[in-house]
């Protein structure tokens, strides 16, 4: 007998749907609408439709590129939508990268210590530098946000909250890359203690009346520690709530 496998008389295959392009098209069934919601500006490609498929794999193999769910952690899922571009008559796609919250928005906490702002100083991997922050979270599966708030302010400082956080807004810390819309909370506190979590190097206070000065103060030198976003776009709407008040 011959080991030799006999030669499919069946059908060809024509393409195979590479494993990201799998979890991306799943993901798309199972996600909330707004995240792939429809535009004319960056159409995105039709995942229900073979022939769209067919045309992906080729782009792939044609450009190097590599669309769908190209990586994922509890933290964050890294996704290259196909968008759909017309030139005349003809239809290519190409790819357009963003992050997308694996479980849920993240949390901001404006912590007030009396009537002075507790800042984490800590040194931040993707800047590779040391910066002064508000405390804040990744979103969680399964936590709600008013929850995780506590759960994070908890875990990195150790806090005794004196009343319920007050949720001061919302913010889209980087519309160019990421799809997380941030929830703000207002949380006072009583006492903490400074950890040595996640890269957190000391614990600072600045009195709440002073905090616009310290900024002024670090505009022009080059290694300025009060240029984190989240905690800028933070203390903002900290003090519109304020002023409304």
């Amino acid at each position: 007998s011959s080991n030799i496998e006999c030669f499919s008389e069946g059908v060809p295959i024509e393409f195979v749907k590479s494993s990201p392009i799998k979890k991306y098209i799943k993901l798309r069934q199972k996600s909330e609408c707004q995240l792939f919601s429809s535009s004319d500006i960056y159409p995105l490609a039709r995942t229900d439709d073979v022939k769209v498929i067919k045309e992906l794999a080729r782009t792939e193999e044609l450009f190097n590129y590599q669309f769908g769910v190209v990586y994922k952690s509890k933290y964050n899922t890294m996704v290259v939508d196909p968008i759909k571009q017309y030139s005349g008559t003809q239809i290519s796609y190409y790819p357009y990268e963003r992050i997308i919250p694996t479980f849920g928005n993240g949390v901001v906490m404006v912590t007030v210590h009396n009537d002075r702002f507790v800042f984490l100083k800590q040194y931040r991997h993707a800047p590779r530098k040391t910066q002064f922050s508000f405390p804040r979270g990744y979103g969680e599966k399964g936590i709600l946000s008013v929850d995780n708030a506590m759960k994070e302010l908890s875990e990195e400082l150790n806090a005794t909250i004196t009343s319920v956080p007050t949720l001061i807004g919302r913010i889209t810390p980087d519309s160019g890359l990421t799809s997380s819309c941030v929830s703000v909370y207002l949380i006072k506190i009583d006492d903490y203690e400074k950890t040595c979590e996640e890269g957190i190097i000391d614990v600072t206070e600045i009195p709440v009346d002073e905090f616009e000065d310290r900024i002024y103060a670090n505009v022009s030198k080059d290694q300025n520690e009060f240029d984190d976003g989240f905690t800028l776009a933070a203390y903002l709407l900290y003090k519109t709530r304020l002023s409304r008040v």
